[in-house]
């Protein structure tokens, strides 16, 4: 934080690096962030918002993985979830993104698919189908949830 407050006072435009940083996403992929918006779906009484595209959709907005790397933390914005999930073809799997705001540790979930990361942001990958892969991930949070 020191060294950030010193870059600020010498001018360095800090509000822009963290606009072009977190906040900026080209044409494609905000439509494609459109999409899983408008397709996502609600599960155990509201507490998960989940999502996938396929390679055809992907193909279809004429995107790649990295495009798509953000997805999941605006869909995590969905008010009165308790966790979000994405699922999106890497290399001939689904690259499995979780996030969670208060409870669910989704560390725990992501190494059951091979995966890991931190309490409320975590992924992991897997071969099985995003509604098989899903399906798992909701009775995994579903546990926690009780």
């Amino acid at each position: 934080m020191e060294i950030v407050g010193t870059l600020i006072d010498k001018g360095i435009d800090f509000a822009r690096i963290v606009n072009e940083t977190y906040y900026c996403r080209t044409y494609k992929q905000t439509l494609v962030t459109g999409f899983v918006l408008q397709n996502c779906k609600l599960a155990l009484e509201g507490r998960v918002v989940h999502a996938y595209v396929t390679p055809e959709k992907m193909k279809e907005f004429d995107v790649t993985p990295v495009d798509l790397s953000n997805v999941i933390d605006t869909l995590r914005e969905v008010s009165g979830t308790e966790v979000a999930v994405f699922l999106y073809p890497v290399n001939g799997k689904y690259k499995i993104s979780l996030r969670s705001n208060y409870v669910v540790d989704v560390n725990a979930i992501a190494k059951e698919f091979g995966g890991g990361g931190h309490t409320r942001a975590a992924g992991g990958d897997t071969d099985i189908s995003p509604d098989d892969a899903i399906r798992k991930i909701l009775e995994l949070v579903e546990k926690q949830l009780i």
